[in-house]
């Protein structure tokens, strides 16, 4: 819809890389207001959870505790406006 014009749309980093490529969109970064993004993972409450289930959700604490995300959103360096070129 945002590649046929008339609308923005918000994407995160990897989304906006491939779309450049193709050069179906131009992006800018969101400087004011912040613009948070938030991660789920989801798992099935029946049986054990894999091994790798497991890894991912204690990678994905560890990020989240290592890294100062507040100062990232300030920046707005998570997402951008996209519209077609």
């Amino acid at each position: 819809m945002v590649a046929d014009g008339g609308i923005y749309a918000l994407l995160g980093p990897y989304a906006i890389a491939n779309l450049q490529k193709e050069c179906r969109l131009q992006a800018s970064m969101v400087v004011e207001p912040a613009v948070p993004r938030f991660i789920a993972l989801a798992m099935s409450p029946h049986g054990e959870l894999t091994l790798a289930c497991r890894t991912v959700m204690q990678l994905t604490r560890e990020i989240a505790r290592s890294r100062n995300l507040s100062s990232e959103f300030q920046q707005g360096v998570s997402a951008a406006f996209v519209r077609p070129i």
